[in-house]
């Protein structure tokens, strides 16, 4: 597939095989399934090979710097992927966008056409999900060119939580919450921004993952000038909605599926999303400015504004009229409408919402209809 041979840091291997195991004992696979996941390891596999290839080949990305990123964290489904394709909106913010992460190296040159071949990448495999999913759209908008959600760049150390979405492989799940090597895979995925800014700089990275919240000490270690904007929703909201997502895939690569099981797996990670980040913070205050979800919706420009003054970022008031085109163009609604219940996976709201009672307090959640 790449005719190379470098693998260099071998680290990858043990939550690769644990991934496989799980994969194989937990999830249920069907013939798809198995079929989706062969190709998906070998393809990151393959990235990992590309990205050592550049390293070697590009000996000045070492001393690329990452100055002042801003991180989007926050529970899934909170809004994230609105604020950062809402920023995405200033110049200044490099964003990650789909058909980089799906390969980030060599790094991503006009000059030669693999630019247009990851292009034309990324068309295929939105068009494929949507394929298997045909109304993922409503669920999370895509397009080849549009921010993404940078776990995928986790991917390529066996490390992140889109693994699974393919199947309910929950003994990979536990390891992801007991893995002790979290601080050298975001040295990793600091190495795949070095190499994705070689020929791209901006300002700012400007990046989002959910899963971030869970790994805010070993994100801080790696990046201590960090910005960090943690988005906050209704759990009564944001559980359901996660749990309708991940059961879309699912439903595409497995023969069985438990909504019951894949509701309190999901509050229970959730709530321990929470606690995790609330720990990682104790120190770290000035390095955070909080968003609620309703805010977020109602006043989207002054979020923006009160963001870049918290972090002295310089303000134009030309990004006003970008965000507004960009919202026009992008309505709510837009691909269609993500219906979702508590009932459908066991969940009860009564329950939930005095489970999350002081996550809800501590940040002046309120419920939504």
């Amino acid at each position: 597939m790449t005719g190379l041979t470098n693998w260099g840091d071998k680290s990858f291997l043990i939550p690769m095989r644990a991934l496989l195991a799980s994969y194989a004992n937990d999830a249920n696979l069907n013939a798809k399934g198995s079929s989706e996941i062969r190709e998906m390891v070998i393809w990151h596999l393959a990235n990992r090979l590309r990205i050592q290839k550049a390293l070697c080949d590009f000996p000045d990305i070492a001393q690329q710097e990452i100055r002042r990123p801003l991180f989007i964290v926050g529970i899934p489904r909170s809004g994230t992927t609105l604020l950062q394709r809402l920023l995405a909106n200033d110049a200044t913010n490099r964003s990650l966008r789909f058909w980089e992460a799906l390969q980030p190296a060599p790094p991503p040159d006009p000059s030669h056409g693999s630019l247009d071949t990851r292009i034309a990448l990324a068309q295929k495999t939105i068009q494929h999900i949507l394929k298997l999913i045909p109304d993922y759209q409503a669920i999370h908008p895509m397009s080849e060119d549009s921010p993404e959600e940078c776990s995928i760049l986790f991917m390529n150390s066996f490390l992140s939580n889109f693994f699974l979405l393919y199947g309910s492989a929950y003994s990979y799940g536990k390891m992801l919450q007991s893995w002790q090597g979290w601080q050298q895979a975001y040295k990793y995925y600091r190495i795949q921004l070095k190499i994705l800014q070689f020929l791209d700089q901006r300002e700012r990275w400007l990046l989002k993952a959910p899963m971030h919240l869970e790994h805010l000490d070993s994100l801080l270690s790696v990046f201590p000038d960090a910005c960090i904007i943690q988005t906050h929703r209704d759990p009564v909201k944001t559980i359901p909605s996660s749990c309708s997502q991940h059961s879309r895939w699912h439903a595409a690569f497995s023969t069985d599926i438990d909504f019951a099981q894949q509701g309190q797996h999901a509050s229970n990670k959730i709530e321990l999303s929470i606690e995790k980040g609330n720990r990682a913070r104790e120190g770290f205050e000035d390095r955070f400015y909080d968003v609620r979800f309703t805010d977020l919706v109602e006043n989207p420009i002054g979020i923006v504004n009160a963001i870049y003054k918290r972090f002295n970022i310089p303000y134009n008031n030309g990004i006003e009229d970008r965000i507004n085109t960009w919202l026009e163009a992008n309505s709510q609604g837009k691909h269609g409408i993500h219906h979702y219940s508590c009932e459908q996976f066991g969940l009860d709201p009564e329950a939930l919402s005095r489970k999350f009672a002081e996550y809800r307090s501590r940040y002046g959640i309120e419920g939504e209809l």
